[in-house]
């Protein structure tokens, strides 16, 4: 179930709409400290529908280092497999949550102790 982060306010306030929401992940990958990867149903918000029969995306969130530290890259694959009538609007909510979560992140990284 959804529950809205705490470390950025104005990103849990974004997902206040969407707390409680069941989601489902199934991990393809984790290699300690490179990476993480799983496969979802993108913007799956309706709990009225069964996405279960749609392709799954795949989100990857892989780390490298680099001579200031180390670069995150989270990128999500597969939205060409969504059927259309909701390709568009799942690929533009997960752009925008993808964003919102790496500032999260960043910030959480940041101000840390």
């Amino acid at each position: 179930m959804l529950s809205p982060t705490t470390v950025d306010a104005d990103v849990g306030n974004a997902q206040k709409r969407h707390a409680g929401t069941p989601f489902e992940i199934v991990i393809e990958r984790m290699e300690p400290e490179r990476l993480f990867s799983f496969r979802w149903h993108p913007f799956a918000i309706d709990q009225n529908i069964d996405y279960s029969a749609e392709p799954a995306t795949l989100v990857e969130f892989v780390l490298e280092e680099t001579k200031d530290g180390v670069m995150l890259t989270v990128s999500e694959s597969g939205f060409d497999k969504i059927p259309l009538e909701r390709r568009a609007k799942a690929f533009t909510a997960n752009e925008q949550g993808w964003g919102m979560m790496v500032k999260s992140i960043e910030k959480y990284v940041t101000d840390a102790p």
